[in-house]
């Protein structure tokens, strides 16, 4: 067997075609390919692989694909893979379309978690300074290495997750969050409408150590977030969630996780700003194009965190959210 040395190997390299087998395949044997194959493969080679949101399922019939870089939407024939617990995942594939038909060739087998929904959409809009209008099929064709080379990105973190870090009884990495609220109602009214937090205990052991003003008037209270049980200790009756002070019109509210921090703020989380929003608050995004899709691929999150997680009085309420957003 003879063998090259580096010099003759390097000059093997770059005497390798640029074009793809498909399309010298096509170049090649076009005489020999029926209509139908002619223009399945033309319109193979002029899709990249690109990134597809799943946000629908049809179990065992079909899926329904976001293109997340040309906000496409498709439906593709798939029976093995539509599985109602893919929802709101990202796929790495290539779709093509004909005849009305649309199917998935070459789809990558790693699933994408929905947390990487934001980080792509921002890598959509570094992407785009280099064009001049909408994205399109041909523009992502020049920079398929790019969306490869993105998808191994976090193939590489999925596959090697950083250093664990602390954790609380949920699972939530420790990270101690102080919210603060102006109350617009009375100490008591505030307490009434909190108490059922602190599962377990009744008013009159919650009140024990509370302060009255000389009218007998509630002035302050604090008291803890109790969620009964425990996920990883089944001995625990409750898990301590957090810690609430209501004092004359302030309300404190202490927990260790961001987590927890949004399960006790929905219904004023539509006015918050949300780093995976770019900082704009639900209410914002939704008259921001990018930032309403990076809200439905947050609400999937959502959905998906439920399905996992199972749903507890704390669990956000999206069909509440979106009425509350108008959508």
């Amino acid at each position: 067997m003879d063998f090259l040395d580096e010099t003759e190997w390097d000059m093997e390299i770059l005497d390798l075609p640029e074009a793809s087998i498909a399309r010298l395949y096509l170049e090649e044997r076009a005489e020999n390919l029926d209509p139908f194959q002619r223009r399945y493969i033309q319109e193979m080679i002029s899709r990249p692989y690109s990134f597809f949101q799943v946000v629908d399922v049809s179990e065992g019939k079909t899926l329904t694909l976001r293109d997340l870089f040309l906000n496409q939407p498709h439906v593709v024939i798939e029976k093995q893979a539509s599985r109602p617990e893919i929802k709101g995942e990202i796929l790495f594939t290539r779709v093509i379309s004909l005849d009305g038909i649309s199917v998935m060739t070459g789809c990558m087998t790693v699933l994408i978690p929905s947390l990487y929904h934001p980080s792509l959409i921002d890598f959509r809009k570094e992407l785009a300074e280099n064009e001049e209008g909408p994205l399109t099929p041909e523009f992502l064709m020049e920079y398929e290495f790019e969306l490869r080379e993105r998808f191994f990105e976090i193939l590489q973190d999925i596959k090697n997750p950083r250093l664990p870090k602390l954790q609380n009884t949920d699972g939530d990495r420790l990270a101690p969050v102080k919210l603060k609220y102006h109350l617009n109602c009375s100490p008591m009214e505030a307490f009434d409408r909190l108490k059922s937090l602190a599962q377990g205990i009744d008013d009159e052991e919650l009140l024990m150590d509370s302060e009255r003003d000389p009218e007998g008037e509630l002035k302050r209270i604090h008291f803890s977030w109790l969620k009964k049980g425990n996920p990883k200790n089944p001995g625990w009756e409750n898990t301590v969630m957090g810690t609430i002070e209501i004092n004359e019109n302030q309300m404190n509210v202490e927990v260790n996780s961001v987590n927890r921090s949004e399960a006790i703020k929905w219904d004023s989380w539509v006015d918050i700003p949300v780093p995976a929003l770019g900082n704009l608050t639900p209410r914002e995004a939704v008259n921001d194009p990018v930032g309403r899709e990076k809200l439905d691929g947050l609400f999937l999150h959502f959905e998906s965190m439920n399905r996992s997680q199972g749903i507890h009085e704390f669990s956000p309420d999206i069909a509440k959210l979106k009425k509350i957003l108008g959508i």
